[in-house]
């Protein structure tokens, strides 16, 4: 199974769960530009589970702000 086809299967598996989450974090007051802080939090649990890479790629696909995602991610790397 390819990166690809393993994102989509994960996607078919905790798609409600993941924008159930992505909701939460953007009904929350803005305490961080495009609710970075949020997303911070959300990468660092799936992370260790699913990938950097595949849980950004994921919480942007279910509706996340994808420039709080993106500032989060760089957070997690350092870059």
């Amino acid at each position: 199974m390819n990166i690809k086809d393993y994102e989509n299967v994960l996607w078919n598996s905790i798609k409600d769960d993941l924008k159930a989450m992505v909701n939460i974090a953007e009904r929350k007051p803005k305490t961080t530009k495009d609710h970075y802080g949020e997303y911070l939090h959300l990468l660092t649990k799936l992370k260790s589970q699913i990938g950097l890479d595949i849980a950004r790629s994921l919480l942007i696909k279910a509706g996340g702000n994808e420039n709080g995602i993106n500032s989060a991610c760089r957070i997690i790397t350092g870059n």
